[in-house]
């Protein structure tokens, strides 16, 4: 009776340990990645304190954290052939993506509209 049980515990944990190696190897990787500029991506356009702005471009569906250290803000948001959100003041806003083809502009002041992270939603056809 004991090798029983002990054969039981064996296949048990066996079973387990396979089935957290199974779901700890199945992550979702990030396709997002900064892209030169053009008219299909997400743009942000950036101000920096100094006075200057610049824009940085992103491709593909994904979530990616922005290196907006120190005195950076957004001005401008086109979504090009994209849907999206940004993750900002502790929530993702809008609550719904922001649709294709979409602008959002705001006024130019320091520490105006900060965005931590950004998510382009996969685009479902």
């Amino acid at each position: 009776m004991k090798r029983i049980a002990r054969r039981a515990v064996l296949a048990g944990l066996s079973s387990a340990a396979l089935l957290t190696s199974l779901s700890l190897g199945a992550t979702n990787a990030a396709a997002i990645n900064e892209v030169p500029c053009g008219s299909e991506f997400l743009k942000l356009q950036l101000h920096y304190s100094g006075g200057g702005w610049f824009d940085r471009c992103y491709a593909n569906a994904g979530q990616v954290t922005l290196d907006t250290s120190g005195s950076l803000w957004v001005t401008k948001i086109e979504t090009g052939n994209n849907m999206m959100q940004w993750y900002g003041d502790g929530r993702w806003q809008p609550a719904v993506p922001i649709a294709k083809w979409t602008t959002y502009t705001w006024p130019s002041f320091p520490d105006g509209v900060k965005i931590e992270r950004i998510n382009i939603t996969a685009n479902v056809h």
